[in-house]
């Protein structure tokens, strides 16, 4: 069997993905599942750990409530939008430049040791038991 795309020979460097909130436990040889199985949130976990011996990192970057078209309903609707921020600790949506700029440092040398994990750009969602 040929070398897989993620792992023929080229550059090394970062690569980030956006999985769900809720991660899975990684697991060895099985990206393809985490992937598409029960618990896809495993899936950056399991490719860092079968990338990184070729020089490349993977990063999840996993958003929180974001201010896009997506939740534009949402946004519209004052209680909606206020339910919602009532579960961010920050007091805020999240802006796209937000990820961006998580997504930027990522991907920078600043981050070089950073690999298998995961950076929530959430305003502290995720630390409230009614969010998971």
């Amino acid at each position: 069997m040929g070398a897989s795309p993620l792992t023929r020979p080229g550059p090394a460097g970062p690569r980030a993905t956006t999985p769900p909130v809720t991660l899975a436990t990684a697991r060895r040889r099985s990206w393809t599942h985490n992937q598409t199985g029960p618990n896809p949130g495993g899936r950056s976990q399991s490719i860092a750990r079968e990338l990184a011996p070729h020089g490349i990192r993977v990063v999840a970057v996993a958003p929180g409530a974001i201010a896009t078209p997506i939740n534009a309903d949402v946004l519209a609707d004052p209680e909606a939008k206020a339910a919602v921020e009532a579960q961010i600790p920050y007091g805020r949506w999240g802006e796209v430049a937000d990820v961006a700029r998580a997504v930027a440092w990522v991907a920078s040398e600043e981050a070089d040791y950073l690999v298998g994990s995961t950076i929530f750009v959430d305003g502290g969602m995720t630390l409230y038991p009614r969010f998971t």
